[in-house]
């Protein structure tokens, strides 16, 4: 029997939020509200971009890590074998468009459940969402001559680019793949969907729902949430 993911993915999606955001800064705005308002108390931005984007009240202990950039901590994320902290070191632990750009993407997320003592934000691009766009030849990437010619971080760039996405990502797969990690660790996974315009939803009644999530639904959030019984 085949599981229907996209049907598990509606049957845990978040009923209070959403992820409308349209930029870097908004995304960050989104993060800094849920830690508001869930009483966080200390936050690991892991591949924070180098650029303090998340913003929070002085009394949030807050620690950005990455590669290169404005950070508290410079680390490769694809170099370690454990990160640098303790268990449950802290409240909540984001990677907002970070795990798709590594090697080490299963081992990351252990180490995130790890890390982590509440709650955890994880932001994932849906790869195939780019297909639309190249079927019908409006890329914004073909232009520029050092990028692949439809896609950012799948073509074939004329260069060797360090910043390039690892794994090829549908959504069926990431909803898979979190589904067996609520399991193996008795978690609680909900998923934060965008809200979608009218044309997009009557698109969704034309084409259907596999259709639609498989090729329009271009992010997806990950709230996950621990047992604190554990």
């Amino acid at each position: 029997m085949v599981i229907n993911m996209i049907d598990i993915m509606l049957k845990n999606q978040s009923s209070v939020l959403n992820c409308n955001w349209k930029s870097r800064i908004e995304r960050s705005q989104f993060v800094q509200k849920f830690i508001i308002s869930n009483n966080i108390e200390s936050v690991l931005n892991l591949g924070s971009g180098g650029k303090r984007e998340l913003q929070l009240p002085k009394e949030i202990k807050l620690v950005d890590v990455d590669f290169q950039g404005d950070v508290d901590i410079e680390l490769n994320l694809d170099a370690v074998e454990r990160l640098p902290f303790g268990d449950n070191a802290f409240d909540l632990l984001c990677a907002m468009d970070v795990l798709e750009h590594l090697e080490a993407f299963h081992l990351i997320v252990e180490e995130i459940l790890r890390c982590s003592k509440k709650t955890v934000i994880i932001y994932l691009p849906n790869s195939a969402a780019e297909i639309p766009g190249i079927v019908l030849n409006k890329s914004k990437f073909k232009k520029k001559s050092h990028q692949g010619y439809f896609s950012k971080y799948y073509g074939l760039p004329l260069n060797k680019e360090l910043d390039r996405h690892r794994y090829w990502l549908y959504i069926q797969d990431i909803i898979r793949y979190f589904e067996v990690i609520r399991h193996m660790h008795n978690l609680k996974v909900e998923y934060v969907l965008p809200k979608f315009s009218l044309k997009l939803r009557l698109l969704r009644l034309l084409i259907g729902s596999r259709l639609f999530y498989t090729f329009f639904l271009n992010h997806i959030c990950i709230i996950i949430s621990h047992n604190l019984e554990r």
